[in-house]
């Protein structure tokens, strides 16, 4: 992961890359759809495909 859980996040940046486990390349970056609040992301470096790694509280939530 990129941050850190409590991170303020806008769109675009960064929250964590996809890794080929066998090459070391750089699959794919992933990145955030909205301004927020990190509040918890996966602590396990292997992922399953359609598996949350993270979420955010969106600004909007507070209000």
């Amino acid at each position: 992961m990129k941050v850190k859980c409590g991170d303020h996040l806008s769109v675009g940046d960064e929250i964590a890359e996809i890794i080929d486990t066998y090459e070391g390349d750089e699959i794919e970056v992933i990145k955030s759809p909205c301004e927020g609040c990190l509040f918890y992301h996966g602590s396990n470096p292997l992922i399953y495909s359609n598996t949350a790694i993270a979420k955010i509280i969106k600004d909007t939530d507070f209000i």
